[in-house]
């Protein structure tokens, strides 16, 4: 800024550079900004991570159980054939505390966010914020029940009972099991 050698005020130079009040343009930018921008709009990553969070917690409680029912028959196994040591006991157990929702959610969501689009991401979420979607779940849920397995179970007790007579093994332990899984 210049000072007026008569009266000291300060004087814009004619040549000197003003900047414009941007204060109104940046105001604008942002409001057509919000007004154009998804309400939220979630980046890949966070999507396939409250997908994978989502899919997790619904279904974690029907996992954990066969994982840890593998590496207890692992670990019995081991023990069995002798091999099981101190270190393979601290590698099961390490597997077990890892095997948790969130190890899950971190890889499902690393590997969703890799080969799905945004678009299958968000329609997969929506889906599994259903009522469709939660019904499905519910009549899942039902898979463990023995009154729905039981039709599997007779099936492979039949074909049990036809292979084991074919070769002169009695049945009669096996007929025992089936009677009481499959009424």
């Amino acid at each position: 800024m210049l000072i007026d050698s008569t009266t000291g005020d300060p004087v814009a130079a004619p040549y000197a550079f003003q900047a414009p009040d941007m204060s109104k343009y940046l105001f604008a930018l942002g409001l057509v900004f919000a007004l154009f921008t998804p309400a939220g709009a979630q980046t890949k990553q966070e999507l396939a991570f409250e997908l994978a969070k989502t899919a997790i917690d619904g279904q974690f409680k029907y996992l954990k159980p066969l994982l840890d029912g593998s590496l207890d028959n692992l670990k019995r196994q081991s023990r069995d054939s002798g091999k099981l040591d101190r270190v393979m006991e601290i590698w099961i157990d390490e597997m077990k505390g890892s095997m948790n929702p969130e190890s899950f959610t971190q890889i499902l969501s690393r590997l969703w966010a890799e080969e799905l689009t945004q678009q299958e991401l968000q329609q997969a979420l929506e889906f599994m914020r259903s009522p469709a979607y939660k019904k499905l779940a519910e009549l899942s849920e039902s898979i463990g029940q023995p009154k729905t397995i039981a039709p599997i179970v007779k099936e492979a007790c039949n074909r049990t009972r036809v292979r084991a007579q074919s070769i002169g093994l009695s049945t009669r332990d096996l007929d025992v099991i089936c009677k009481q899984m499959a009424p």
